[in-house]
């Protein structure tokens, strides 16, 4: 699952990043950006559901690739978190309160 949902998002990310380069003013940035934080999300959530399985079930596959994978899948969500929070949950800067604060009055 990972590679697929991988392989989508990255087909989405490079065109989005064609189209910026071509010079297109592109309005979807930060939907890209949720949407990898979904795919690590669905990672993680495909990787428990396998834990699931080898724990009941006995299915094929390696502990330790398995710590990787979650440690990756962990790290960069919390990486790509970090990067919507500081580009698109901005807080007015104080230039930018005093000027509403002149408005209002």
């Amino acid at each position: 699952m990972g590679c697929l949902t991988n392989t989508f998002v990255h087909t989405i990310m490079y065109y989005y990043y064609c189209n910026v380069a071509m010079g297109y003013r592109s309005w979807w940035k930060q939907y890209v950006t949720q949407l990898q934080l979904f795919q690590f999300l669905a990672n993680l959530m495909a990787l428990f559901l396998w834990t699931y399985y080898e724990l009941t079930l006995g299915c094929a596959g390696e502990w330790l690739s398995w710590g990787i994978v979650v440690f990756a899948n962990i790290t960069f969500f919390l990486l790509f978190l970090k990067l919507y929070s500081e580009s698109y949950d901005r807080k007015p800067s104080q230039q930018q309160q005093q000027q509403q604060q002149k408005k209002r009055e």
